[in-house]
């Protein structure tokens, strides 16, 4: 018996037809992950604006004049002040910096340094020499404050910490947009969880710890080679109640035989012979 039982296997067909008739579960499932995330989303995260300014970095060989400066620009000067963004990105976030941004902006009981260090985005727009600066809040006035306030103190020290270098402002923040909270995200990852969830545990309850035989072929795989199948009695009882329900509503067999093949046939001649009588 024991050979025979390492022998069982599982019929890959077998698992997707027990998926297709638990569709219902696997749906449900699905649908309750996704919304436990979008809800744990909705009620764990607040919904932020971001302002953005841009300011134009300027290489130290630039000249004041306008006619001074088109003649110095060239293509090593572009890329001087593009490499310059990451220097002023690293700058922008110091204390000297943001300490100056949080009085100038009478903010100090508001926000802390750190606060403000996480809300702050610097970078380059399209690999060009324009810097943008970022301002992510859950208050779009304060957000638009902060990154106004953060560009002018930026370009009033920038040119004592690098020597030569400057910045000129391109564009002030005069709206806010909202930032995505993630719901579609959440949800489609909710949805997913909760998919390969309810998959497993219809697999393992079905084909690991449930013991009713599904059909003639996983009893065979449980008896020794020596011990035939001689009949298969079909279960009748479309009822849902029961331990084993589900088998019964779709016509999957039971494997308690007590009602033997055997019982089955004296009773058959017993009631022939009322009937001839």
């Amino acid at each position: 018996m024991e050979n025979k039982e390492s022998k069982i296997s599982i019929n890959v067909l077998d698992v997707l037809k027990d998926f297709a008739h638990k569709w219902w579960i696997i749906l449900i499932a699905s649908v309750l992950g996704a919304c436990a995330l979008f809800l744990y989303t909705f009620f764990t995260t607040d919904q932020k604006y971001t302002a953005t300014a841009k300011m134009y970095v300027n290489n130290s060989s630039v000249g004041a004049s306008v006619s001074d400066a088109i003649d110095a620009i060239t293509n090593s000067d572009m890329s001087a002040s593009r490499s310059l963004v990451s220097s002023y990105a690293v700058i922008l976030k110091t204390h000297l910096i943001l300490d100056d941004v949080l009085k100038t902006a009478e903010t100090e009981e508001e926000y802390t340094y750190d606060q403000l260090v996480d809300m702050i985005s610097v970078g380059s727009v399209n690999n060009t020499e324009v810097c943008y600066i970022s301002v992510s809040c859950t208050n779009p006035d304060d957000a638009k404050i902060l990154v106004n306030t953060t560009l002018h103190v930026f370009k009033n020290q920038i040119g004592n910490i690098i020597n030569g270098s400057s910045a000129k402002i391109v564009d002030y923040a005069v709206e806010t947009q909202p930032v995505s909270r993630g719901f579609t995200k959440m949800s489609l990852i909710g949805f997913a969880v909760g998919l390969i969830l309810s998959l497993a545990a219809i697999f393992l309850v079905d084909f690991y710890v449930s013991d009713t035989f599904q059909d003639t072929d996983s009893l065979k795989q449980c008896l020794p080679d020596d011990i035939p199948v001689l009949a298969v009695i079909p279960d009748t009882d479309t009822s849902t109640t029961g331990k084993y329900g589900y088998y019964k509503k779709y016509g999957h067999y039971s494997h308690d035989y007590t009602y033997s093949y055997y019982q089955e046939t004296v009773e058959n001649e017993e009631a022939d012979a009322k009937e001839r009588e």
